[in-house]
């Protein structure tokens, strides 16, 4: 009997400590996933405000303006892709800046220029250049491979 007891006590010591190892993973897991979400969060913000800037100076200069620039292939660890939007929102006009992951096809930032007239692409990757040009008033983006 004393040997059935105490094999019982070694199984329910074992079971919770598993428990205890278990939740401790789980908890773990779960943090680890919020900071890699927050990095790369913070990556596309700072590759939309990148962008954003290049937009705003080419749109304080004069006509004219010209400026070559490359974008990485990856903003937060993953690959995104860049798409420009011009919107109508309540009477007022502006362009979205969207950038969106291609790894899970969610958009993963939007960012709001308070300009009407951008237009056209941006790439990604080493592979590509693009030239932001400003040409009377409006603002032309395109990309080239190289």
């Amino acid at each position: 009997m004393r040997k059935a007891q105490s094999a019982v006590e070694a199984s329910l010591i074992i079971s919770f400590m598993l428990l205890v190892f278990v939740l401790f993973v789980g908890v773990f897991t779960i943090r680890m996933k919020y900071i890699q979400d927050k990095q790369q969060e913070e990556g596309f913000m700072i590759m939309a405000e990148n962008i954003g800037s290049e937009i705003e100076i080419a749109n304080n200069v004069e006509k004219g303006y010209q400026r070559n620039f490359s974008l990485p292939a990856k903003a937060g660890g993953l690959e995104f892709n860049v798409t420009l939007i011009n919107s109508t929102v309540l009477g007022g006009n502006h362009t979205e800046l969207v950038l969106q992951s291609l790894a899970s096809r969610k958009l993963t930032h939007v960012e709001t220029i308070k300009l009407n007239n951008v237009f056209g692409q941006i790439c990604t990757g080493p592979e590509y250049l693009n030239t932001i040009k400003k040409d009377k008033n409006r603002i032309i983006l395109r990309c080239k491979v190289l």
